[in-house]
């Protein structure tokens, strides 16, 4: 549903005539193209939905911001000038303190794939959970097994042996020691804009800064990034493979332990706003202002990039097509007032 919601809004969307910025990558048009004809009169409605939540008496969202504050890490940060208390999900609506609805095309950053509280997820939980909750793998239960056994018919060729973690820092961890294990050499390339975790190793592998710490991270070298837009070589793909051989050829023994990179930039980010189309200026303000207009809509969406100016829409897969409409909409209706 993803590439189906990024299909329709690459066919739909253009920058309204006041628009003080850019859709970059292809998919906007100049300000003078649009016309009024082109502007919505009326803010789009959530699609209906046959669910209305208890009435919610727990901790007000001032107080949840307050415990947050004086108990919890500062680095946990939050969305909007006013945070979203957030007190029940499902499917793919969450619904806030005041039992108002929201459609989540963020999908917990794309960590919420079944919808929130799906019936058939939590049945499973539930009952497994009645049974067994916890037991070391030291013994024996069918649970595991049958579930890697499950993963393994879904890949190809020999790729049948699992090893389960917890999060993808994890994985990525666990895969960055194998490989150097079972290869013998230390070097990893990466590449730039990338985020593959925050622990001692993925945080090497990471190459943007925001989400680096000043902790010695090694053997890990950066290529540059292939980016058609903000690449150094633009779309020259020969010239971006021949930088990764110099690295090779010029950084490391010869020889290389792996070379990892994501099919996608989810947090490096892929459609940009911009508020010049030559200078490439960043629309970080005017994204944060999109964000918290189209939840006042209704639509909760998320941001990335390293300069802050990508939309991220990761909607679960029990998004209908009437969401995405109504998800289209609401990005249309919000820019035709900038």
């Amino acid at each position: 549903m993803t590439g189906s919601l990024l299909a329709r809004f690459l066919l739909r969307r253009s920058p309204p005539p006041q628009s003080q910025f850019i859709f970059q990558r292809g998919i906007s048009q100049s300000a003078a193209e649009r016309t009024k004809d082109n502007v919505a009169a009326e803010p789009p409605v959530l699609p209906p939905f046959d669910y209305v939540p208890p009435s919610y008496s727990g901790p007000s969202g001032d107080h949840v911001l307050a415990k947050r504050r004086e108990y919890l890490s500062p680095s946990i940060m939050h969305f909007y000038k006013s945070p979203l208390n957030i007190v029940e999900g499902k499917k793919q609506y969450l619904f806030d303190e005041n039992g108002r609805r929201y459609v989540d095309a963020f999908g917990g950053i794309a960590t919420v794939c079944c919808g929130h509280c799906h019936p058939d997820v939590v049945s499973a939980i539930v009952d497994q959970t009645k049974k067994l909750q916890h037991s070391t793998v030291l013994y024996l239960n069918h649970a595991v097994a049958d579930f890697a056994e499950a993963l393994a018919g879904k890949l190809p060729g020999d790729l049948k042996v699992a090893f389960f973690t917890n999060s993808g820092t994890e994985a990525n961890e666990l895969a960055m020691m194998i490989a150097r294990l079972y290869t013998g050499c230390h070097d990893i390339i990466s590449i730039r804009n990338s985020y593959h975790g925050n622990a001692g190793g993925t945080m090497g592998a990471t190459a943007q800064s925001i989400w680096k710490f000043n902790v010695v991270q090694s053997g890990v070298h950066h290529a540059v990034n292939p980016d058609p837009y903000r690449g150094l070589f633009g779309s020259d793909g020969a010239k971006y493979a021949r930088d990764v051989q110099e690295i090779i050829n010029f950084g490391t023994s010869g020889n290389v332990a792996a070379f990892i990179s994501e099919a996608i930039q989810g947090v490096g980010g892929i459609v940009e706003l911009v508020t010049d189309r030559e200078l490439k200026t960043p629309a970080k303000v005017e994204t944060l202002h999109v964000m918290d207009q189209m939840k006042e809509l209704g639509v909760l969406i998320g941001k990335g990039g390293y300069y802050g100016n990508v939309f991220r829409i990761t909607p679960p897969l029990c998004f209908s097509k009437e969401d995405a409409d109504f998800v289209v909409d609401a990005m249309d209706y919000t820019l035709s007032r900038m």
